[in-house]
């Protein structure tokens, strides 16, 4: 458990569960294994290599986190009132995605079943047989926002902005 007032938290090969708390302040890690969760009032969030699972949420700062290793064993969220999120996942990622940027657009570079769709428009998909929407192209960017399947889904990944945007990739 790391928190602060005021001032820069900067964790760096650490293992184990973390919570990360600062009121005003960037959070800044690298080689992070176990849980990882952040709370943060103004400042930036930038996590790189973690090997595990991620969930966090910022008042005002963009949020950066780059996984090696998603070990999704429960929900987890992401979300920002004022700010974009980046989140690089690993290449083998599987889990049911919600991915929402109420003012701006999403960007997803992983295959998608789609569950549920809202708002959609600029998204390319192709149909079953039976007319359900089965798959979207990587890459496919969409105004607000996407929910579906990645892989063999798995536990639910939520990533929010209010007024920012999203983008998802893949390492």
């Amino acid at each position: 458990f790391v928190e602060t007032t005021t001032g820069n938290q900067e964790l760096k090969f650490t293992s184990g569960p973390h919570l990360l708390v600062t009121r005003s302040g960037s959070i800044e890690g690298e080689g992070i294994s176990g849980h990882v969760e952040f709370r943060g009032e103004s400042g930036r969030v930038q996590l790189k290599k973690i090997e595990g699972q991620v969930s966090g949420r910022t008042h005002a700062g963009a949020i950066e986190l780059s996984v090696l290793n998603w070990s999704g064993k429960e929900r987890a969220w992401i979300e920002t009132e004022s700010g974009n999120i980046r989140l690089d996942l690993p290449k083998k990622f599987s889990g049911d995605v919600d991915l929402w940027a109420e003012k701006s657009g999403v960007k997803l570079d992983f295959p998608l079943k789609l569950r549920k769709t809202h708002w959609l428009s600029r998204l390319t998909r192709t149909e079953s047989a039976d007319g359900q929407p089965e798959a979207t192209t990587p890459g496919a960017s969409v105004n607000s926002r996407i929910r579906g399947r990645v892989g063999e889904g798995g536990e639910e990944l939520r990533v929010h902005s209010k007024s920012g945007s999203i983008e998802v990739g893949s390492k």
